[in-house]
């Protein structure tokens, strides 16, 4: 089992990360979710998203989980036998954390996390055209989780994703040029 995840400040491009990446992903999806966890499974890309992302909202992903999801994800996580060849994919707020990270590579030693990074100039139009409401010190209460996320852990790697080629070279080093 490998798990990839990636976080950053509102507007870095998650979600639209996301949507690229299941866009890219060979063959149809099934949704499911089992109490509080919701999945898009990939079945013959032997991948699972994990979230919701249904279709013309601005916001999707695990920000529409509850944010009681973790301890139940955790278990689900734990219930995946280890030698299955699967990539199980997450982005955003509510769950890239320093405890999940945790969980997630002590699952397994397949693991990759990464944070987005985008100019200040590009956040600012990127949270105007979607209408971002949350206040500066909500913003700040993110700069310092990530940079405390950055501060202690060796296997976060910090990648810009300014523009579209950006989206599209993350997603070629992901899939390894598969599932396209």
């Amino acid at each position: 089992m490998r798990i990839v995840g990636w976080g950053g400040l509102p507007g870095t491009g998650k979600t639209t990360l996301m949507r690229a990446l299941m866009k890219r992903l060979i063959g149809p999806s099934v949704s499911l979710h089992t109490g509080l966890v919701h999945t898009h499974q990939f079945l013959e890309a032997k991948a699972i998203i994990l979230g919701k992302y249904e279709e013309m909202t601005a916001f999707g992903g695990t920000d529409k989980l509850s944010m009681a999801v973790q301890p139940e994800l955790e278990r689900w996580l734990q219930e995946r036998p280890i030698s299955t060849d699967i990539t199980i994919y997450f982005e955003g707020d509510r769950l890239f954390n320093n405890s999940f990270l945790s969980t997630c590579a002590e699952l397994t030693n397949f693991c990759s996390f990464m944070i987005l990074l985008t100019g200040q100039d590009e956040l600012a139009k990127r949270r105007l055209a979607r209408g971002d409401e949350q206040s500066a010190s909500w913003i700040l209460g993110r700069e310092t989780k990530l940079a405390n996320i950055i501060n202690s852990r060796r296997d976060v790697r910090l990648i810009n994703h300014e523009i579209p080629a950006d989206t599209e070279r993350i997603l070629d080093r992901l899939l390894g040029k598969k599932g396209v």
